[in-house]
């Protein structure tokens, strides 16, 4: 799975002065330039004249635009080029309207005289360099003040660099206008979606395509429907079926209300009215695709394909699926809702300023794909005010990214932070590459006229992500959801999960008895800890304090636990200590002598011989006698094995303590200064040390990463503890480690050690990867040495002797941290550990001649391995046939003895099993004197 990650947004700031009553005309106004290469106009012209069908001309068009820009862009390769740059069009009331690109240089400007308002942001087509340029403009000296005129700006140069000429036109419609709309599918066309939404094909001069407007229905002007809201999509992949419409076409989808509540601040509405409209991009016709009426109570609309969402007056935003369904020759549609966010503490709009503007809430989103939603708005804490751009996945209801573009701060930290007078945001995704977000809030206080203009462009991409780290982010996400206990109701985006002040209904049948024992076991854990944590954070303390008060308080809450423990079981102390007893002097105690003692309670269920049938009243006092004697034992057995489970697991020294209390304590041991150096007069790492071997602590209970707050506060020991106990830990980090391990001067510790432990600890191989790829050319030389000396290493006989000897010893755990440190890593994770590192890194491995003589040095090692193991291989087939026959001589004797047969030697015939006896002689006399007369005759 992979994860969307944000990087540092740089912004773009502008002055707007308005004058008096325009206010109301003015809108935040970015948008995404058109780019259309002179290669794609020639392709369709070609595709006119050949023999294939509307339909493969549209297919191959539009599969074919992103292969020929791409052609386009690299027959003239030129990284300073301005039209390779991407770009975004920035419409102001004061400064007019500027072609920006990705790395805030202004390109292009075209002026707007202050007594003119724009009405929607600008839109602008680029051809082979040249800009077209169009917006709807609004003048206070028109009597009537209607949106029925169209600036149009035209380069006389087909070129973005040295200075422009212009020439610059104006035409009145016939309607009022709502929006303009360009796409790449038309690039000679405009598309004007007027206000009582109607639809007007314009050419690039404005000249209508035909008299005739599409959509236009005559009613009752009290009845006279408005449009609110519209888009423009491609048919190809969307929500509406293939077969629906001919390729290529557009659709235009408006949401209208009645006229007669034009006045609404909120629009809110009974009704609202949705609108398909399609257009073939070929013939330039049109058609009605379909409407629906959908009854609530919207104010924002925000599309994704094939998805659209929402928010309603209440603040919530809900995520719609639409579907198109062909029936009767009638094309019906249905919404079905599949996301639900309750927007619990997002600052709402103020009409501070803008008494007259259409209302709008202070938040704005947009989606990234089909499983992620970008979110920008205001959070409010106890001591600032926040414009924080925040990324949710909308599968899991996790924040995946959060970026703070902006901190407003109370002066006085008594008094309670207001609402800021802040206008609107608008926030544009440009796909695959930036986040675009627009803020328009008051520039000086005393001048309603005065406003301030800030764009924010913010570069997102897709990283790799296991469903662990995915996990991990849920502290981050709590904060926003309002999870768990300290957060105070209003603080944050959304809101997930069961109100507080409700009752599940699966309690209502549960007994008060249960209950109430439930509620006052949580009112007493809660209230020690609470005493503990009023201690820790109401006074001012020395660490020894905080570490004796520390150390009193697990060791209660221990007792308590092996108190509850005891009185669970129903075992007395008196018990538990013969219990105690019997694990001291065998603490060996194996799951095969458990199951033997645990078959013996049932080998007497055989009917006592003594016993007759008639004989009913003793018959059953044996029973009740001998059932008492089983149970009593089997109790007894079951008893001795908890007991000593429970030893064994180390549950004996855990207490229990409630997830809030472990995250409270260890942000106050692991809390920074304002200046963010970490805190040392709050810093005990005893108690950080006694969580991470407890196994109660992980990586997500510390903001930026246990790694990290450690290497901050120097503490290496702790360092390699966390490493070997904690199995959370993100690649990022371990990296991170490493590379501080190597560039630090003064450390108390060899790089080898630190990667014995990086080595041992759990990783994902993919993942891995991709962080390896931080590593310097230089610090991959040093990591590569020691290894290379490691595996050199193993290829001792006298080494090799010692790991065997060590692996047969049975350590106890206490100590497996230190050996770790003491020895190598384990042969296959040292080569896996290589190989990643080399799969990392192959290209620098090639490039660079420093590493050369390393890489052959570990080449020539492998090469004297693998030529031991081919000699080895020679006696494969010799050893392969005695291993067989070995193998099924020793079933065969199993066989023999199951069944009683007494084995014979000589049964195989064909291989007969040999003995060999030793005999010892005595001196004899007779045997001398035979040796004596034997003579030897001489050698030639």
């Amino acid at each position: 799975m992979s994860a969307i990650s944000l990087k540092e947004p740089f912004e773009i700031v502008q002055k707007i002065i308005t004058i008096e009553k325009q206010n109301n005309l003015f809108d935040i106004s970015v948008s995404i330039p058109v780019e259309i290469s002179s290669k794609i106009e020639n392709s369709k012209i070609l595709n006119k004249v050949d023999n294939k069908t509307i339909d493969e001309k549209a297919n191959d068009l539009m599969n074919d635009v992103d292969s020929i820009k791409s052609d386009t862009e690299k027959s003239t390769i030129n990284e300073n080029d301005p039209e390779l740059e991407e770009k975004i069009l920035v419409t102001c009331k004061g400064a007019g309207i500027s072609l920006v690109s990705d790395d805030g240089h202004q390109l292009r400007n075209w002026e707007i005289p202050p007594q003119y308002s724009v009405i929607t942001p600008a839109k602008c087509i680029i051809k082979s360099g040249r800009c077209y340029v169009y917006v709807i403009i609004h003048s206070d000296n028109d009597v009537t003040g209607s949106d029925k005129v169209i600036w149009f700006w035209k380069d006389r140069k087909k070129s973005l660099e040295g200075p422009q000429s212009t020439k610059k036109k104006a035409r009145e419609f016939e309607k009022e206008i709502f929006s303009l709309e360009l796409s790449p599918l038309l690039s000679k066309n405009i598309i004007l979606i007027n206000k009582d939404g109607s639809l007007l094909l314009v050419k690039a001069n404005l000249k209508p395509v035909g008299d005739n407007f599409i959509g236009a229905k005559t009613k009752k002007k009290k009845n006279e429907r408005r449009v609110i809201w519209s888009t423009l999509f491609s048919s190809s992949g969307s929500c509406v079926p293939t077969n629906f419409l001919p390729h290529p076409s557009l659709v235009v989808f408006t949401i209208s209300m009645n006229k007669s509540e034009k006045n609404s601040t909120t629009f809110t509405s009974k009704h609202l009215f949705l609108s398909f409209t399609w257009i073939n991009c070929d013939k330039l016709c049109c058609g009605f695709l379909g409407h629906y009426t959908l009854s609530e109570q919207g104010i924002k609309i925000v599309s994704n394909q094939p998805q659209y969402g929402y928010t309603v007056s209440s603040g919530v935003l809900k995520i719609f699926m639409i579907t198109f369904n062909l029936i009767e020759s009638n094309v019906d549609i249905t919404i079905s809702e599949i996301w639900k966010f309750e927007f619990d503490g997002l600052i709402p709009f103020m009409e501070k300023c803008f008494s007259t503007i259409q209302g709008e809430l202070a938040i704005g989103f947009a989606p990234i794909s089909d499983s992620y939603l970008a979110l920008v708005g205001m959070q409010k804490t106890s001591a600032s005010i926040n414009k924080v751009l925040t990324i949710w996945d909308l599968r899991y209801g996790t924040l995946q990214a959060e970026c703070v573009l902006g901190t407003l701060k109370q002066e006085n930290p008594t008094d309670v932070v207001s609402y800021p007078s802040l206008f609107k945001f608008q926030l544009i995704v440009v796909p695959g590459s930036n986040l675009i977000i627009s803020t328009l809030s008051e520039s000086l206080p005393n001048n309603p006229n005065s406003f301030k203009l800030s764009t924010f462009i913010c570069r997102y991409h897709y990283e790799p992500m296991t469903l662990l780290h995915a996990l991990n982010r849920m502290k981050d996400s709590s904060a926003y959801l309002q999870l768990g206990s300290g957060y105070t109701r209003g603080f944050g985006i959304t809101r997930f999960g069961i109100a507080l002040d409700t009752k599940p209904k699966s309690t209502e049948h549960v007994p008060n008895e249960i209950l109430n024992n439930i509620e006052n076991n949580i009112k007493e854990l809660q209230r020690e800890e609470y005493k503990f944590l009023k201690f820790l954070f109401f006074k001012s303390h020395t660490t020894e304090n905080i570490r004796e008060r520390f150390q009193l308080f697990v060791k209660q809450k221990g007792v308590e636990a092996f108190e509850s423990f005891l009185k669970k079981n129903d075992i007395d102390k008196e018990q538990y200590k013969k219990y105690l007893e019997y694990w001291k002097s065998n603490k060996k105690f194996s799951k095969k002598s458990k199951e033997m003692k645990t078959i013996n309670i049932y080998e007497d269920d055989n009917d006592n011989p003594g016993i007759k049938d008639d004989d009913n009243q003793k018959w059953r006092d044996l029973w009740k006698e001998w059932e008492i004697k089983t149970y009593e034992s089997r109790k007894y057995i079951l008893n001795k094995e908890k007991v000593c489970e429970y030893l064994e697991s180390g549950e004996a020294q855990r207490p229990e303590l409630s997830y809030y209390f472990i995250q409270t304590v260890i942000e106050y041991c692991l809390s920074k200064n304002s200046d963010g150096t970490p805190n040392l007069n709050c810093w005990v790492p005893e108690v950080i040390q006694y969580f991470i071997q407890s196994k109660m602590m992980s990586n997500k209970f510390v903001k930026g990463g246990i790694i990290k707050a450690l290497i901050e506060r120097e503490a290496w020991d702790l360092v390699k503890i966390a490493l070997y106990f904690m199995n959370d830990i993100p690649e990022d980090d371990l990296i991170h480690l490493l590379k501080c391990a190597i560039s630090s001067q003064t450390k108390p510790f060899s790089i080898g050690s630190i990667l014995r432990y990086l080595i041992a600890a759990p990783k994902n191989d993919n993942m891995m990867i991709w962080s390896l790829r931080q590593l310097t050319e230089d610090e991959v030389m040093t990591i590569m040495k020691i290894l290379c000396g490691w595996i050199e290493k193993y290829d001792q006989t006298e080494f090799v002797k010692e790991v065997l000897s060590k692996k047969r010893e049975l350590q106890p755990k206490t100590h497996e941290c230190n050996n770790v440190a003491s020895n190598l890593p384990e042969f296959h994770k040292l080569l896996e550990f290589l190989t990643l590192l080399l799969d990392a890194h192959f290209t620098t491995l090639i490039m660079d001649s420093k590493i050369h003589p390393l890489l052959s040095r570990l080449a020539n090692r492998i090469a004297c391995d693998v030529l031991i193991y081919e000699s080895l291989e020679s006696m494969r087939g010799c050893l392969e046939s005695y291993h067989k026959y070995s193998k099924r001589n020793i079933f065969k004797k199993t066989e023999n003895v199951r069944r009683g047969k007494s084995q014979s030697y000589m049964k195989d015939a064909d291989l007969p099993e040999y003995s060999v006896e030793l005999f010892t002689f005595d001196e004899d006399d007779i045997l001398d004197s035979v040796e004596d007369e034997i003579q030897v005759e001489p050698e030639f």
